[in-house]
């Protein structure tokens, strides 16, 4: 399934919960891979931790702590038409786990002066894993336009984000949710993400 939003600041669905959205968000940004509260807002990480409360989809943790955003933000700078700017987080040490990561990559591009970003995942879960992945996923594309314009080139402008899940699917016990959701209001964008919110 593939799908793109035109908008990028436009990224919140039916199905977004706020309070926990900013609470992944912060856990992205802190860069750990252990639950560090998570799990105060959607106990369903203690049925997946180990022991010790490692997990191993704490996307932050490959993107910020493993510096690949850095790496991806020096590759952009360098070259406008890089097409090396991939963040690499499928863990295949994860296979035998019960939190095997979902995300494969993520991956910028700038195109008639435009930072697009693209998001593959293997799986995704339609009704639970999809309301709060694709609106990080903007946010995180945010982050990067805000940077590249601040920095280096201020007439870029936001591009498409592109989304591809190889199984995208829902739960039998989830159906009754989705029906609600595709029955809700379309939520109101939030406000852009910029340096100030970084910081």
């Amino acid at each position: 399934q593939l799908f793109s939003i035109s908008n990028p600041l436009d990224y919140l669905t039916p199905r977004t919960f706020l309070s926990y959205f900013y609470a992944e968000l912060i856990w992205y940004f802190k860069g750990e891979n252990k639950l560090d509260g998570i799990e105060e807002y959607a106990p369903f990480w203690l049925t997946i931790c180990d022991e010790e409360k490692k997990v191993n989809s704490n996307y932050g943790y490959y993107i910020f702590k493993q510096q690949q955003f850095s790496e991806c933000f020096q590759l952009l700078s360098n070259d406008q038409s890089t097409r090396k700017a991939i963040i690499e987080i499928f863990n295949k040490d994860s296979i035998d786990t019960k939190d095997t990561t979902c995300t494969l990559n993520l991956g910028f591009q700038i195109r008639d002066n435009k930072l697009n970003m693209r998001t593959a995942m293997r799986s995704q879960d339609f009704v639970r894993g999809f309301s709060t992945d694709v609106p990080i996923f903007c946010v995180i594309q945010q982050i990067m336009w805000n940077y590249l314009k601040l920095i280096h080139y201020p007439k870029l402008e936001l591009g498409s984000y592109i989304h591809f899940v190889d199984s995208l699917h829902y739960y039998i016990s989830d159906e009754e949710d989705l029906r609600k959701a595709l029955n809700k209001p379309k939520k109101e964008p939030l406000h852009s993400f910029t340096m100030d919110d970084w910081s």
